[in-house]
C-alpha cells in the first residue's frame, strides 16, 4: 500500500481526475476503477505472500476493538523470531454482524495461531486466528 501514500503519485492523479470530471466524466470512472483494482491486487498479493511464505507463531488476544459501526476486531500480541513484541490488529480480519452484539470476553487471553510476514512483521494474517462462534 506504499503507492497510496506517496504524494508524488497522488497529486497528478487528483489533477487529472479533476480535469476529466469537467472534460470527459467517463474517464473519471476509468481512473477510479483502475485505482480500486490496484488496491485490490496489492492487498491480494500481501495476503497471498503471507499465506505462502509466512512464519507461524502463537500469540494471544489482548482485547477486541470496535470500529464506528460496531464490528469488533481483535488486537493480538505475539513475539516474532528476533524477539520483537507486536501488538496490532491483523492485516485482514472478517467480522460478522454477530460481532456487533457479542462481547468476546471469553476470548480474551486465548492463545491463537498467527501467520506473519517474515519481511514486515506488522503484516500478519487474521484468517489463521483460531475462532469459535
Amino acid at each position: 500500500m506504499e503507492f497510496i501514500h506517496k504524494k508524488q503519485y497522488a497529486i497528478p492523479i487528483i489533477l487529472v481526475f479533476g480535469f476529466c470530471m469537467f472534460y470527459k466524466p467517463v474517464i473519471c470512472f476509468l481512473i477510479l476503477g483502475s485505482f480500486l483494482k490496484l488496491i485490490g491486487i496489492k492487498s491480494w498479493a500481501i495476503i497471498k505472500g503471507i499465506k505462502n511464505n509466512g512464519i507461524e507463531c502463537v500469540g494471544k488476544i489482548l482485547f477486541y476493538e470496535a470500529d464506528k459501526e460496531g464490528y469488533k476486531t481483535p488486537i493480538i500480541e505475539f513475539k516474532v523470531k528476533n524477539g520483537q513484541q507486536i501488538k496490532k490488529k491483523p492485516y485482514y480480519y472478517a467480522s460478522t454482524n454477530l460481532s456487533k452484539i457479542k462481547s468476546y470476553k471469553d476470548k480474551i487471553n486465548e492463545p491463537v495461531t498467527v501467520l506473519y510476514n517474515k519481511n514486515n512483521h506488522l503484516n500478519f494474517d487474521g484468517r489463521k486466528v483460531k475462532r469459535s462462534y
